[in-house]
């Protein structure tokens, strides 16, 4: 009888530990996963302003760092707000980034008045802006993509 109860025992605990291996593995297999997809978006940055050098670069944290420190009006603007919003996602603070990715399309909304705009050439400033305008767009929606959010 206590042969049995043994056997019993070491099969229960062989389903057990088969059981857990198969949960962590598919726990790994998932994560995997997760950060395979992050691997086929494209985020732009605008490289020659607003920290960008480093955001392209890969070194997030400087970047972030360097646009808030940056005077009030350089650190609100479009391109400091896209830089933010790429940074952001690829550091995996997704609230931050969605606060910098909805910014920048703030800040491009508010360089499109009349009063803005007049200092530019319209013709110009049209074809700027939509092209800002897809690159904001683009970023936000990589950033609902990796995050599953709509």
């Amino acid at each position: 009888m206590n042969s049995l109860n043994a056997n019993t025992r070491s099969t229960a605990r062989s389903t057990i530990a088969a059981a857990c291996a198969s949960v962590i593995l598919l726990c790994s297999a998932a994560a995997l996963h997760a950060e395979e997809q992050k691997l086929y978006y494209t985020l732009t940055a605008i490289e020659d302003v607003s920290y960008g050098e480093e955001v392209v670069a890969g070194d997030y944290d400087t970047a972030i760092e360097g646009i808030l420190s940056s005077a009030k009006v350089r650190r609100s603007g479009f391109e400091a707000q896209t830089n933010l919003c790429v940074a952001y996602t690829r550091s995996g603070d997704f609230e931050k980034a969605d606060a910098s990715c909805n910014a920048a399309l703030a800040a491009l909304e508010k360089r499109s008045r009349p009063a803005t705009a007049a200092l530019l050439d319209l013709s110009q400033s049209r074809r700027v802006r939509e092209r800002y305008l897809a690159l904001a767009l683009s970023n936000r929606g990589v950033l609902r993509a990796i995050t599953g959010k709509p």
